[in-house]
């Protein structure tokens, strides 16, 4: 199964809730939803390897549980560590289906139909 398929999967689980947005291919300057989530992958990462200090402190409250005014939960991001096969299963997926469509996914529903 996809990395992401696992993501979805586990979103859908009883026991995790988290939420999995939808896998994007386009420029920051067109989405910047992208721009938000090149932030927290830096982040995730800066925090693994040497730690969110100074000004980069406040990014950290990413990975903190936090509550709305009612007590709710909110959603907080959760750090996934990927092995490589994963990663390179990913990518053989995606470069198989660009060289068959010669072109980049709009979507990852492109990718699986």
């Amino acid at each position: 199964m996809p990395i992401y398929g696992i993501a979805k999967w586990e979103e859908h689980a009883k026991w995790w809730k988290p939420h999995v947005g939808a896998l994007a291919f386009d420029s920051d300057t067109n989405n910047s939803a992208l721009q938000a989530a090149d932030v927290i992958v830096w982040s995730s990462h800066r925090r693994l390897s040497r730690g969110l200090t100074n000004e980069f402190a406040p990014l950290g409250k990413i990975f903190e549980e936090r509550f709305d005014v009612a007590g709710k939960p909110l959603v907080r991001h959760v750090d996934r560590t990927i092995p490589r096969e994963g990663l390179q299963a990913f990518t053989n997926q995606m470069n198989t289906w660009i060289y068959d469509n010669g072109r980049l996914p709009l979507s990852l529903s492109d990718t699986v139909a």
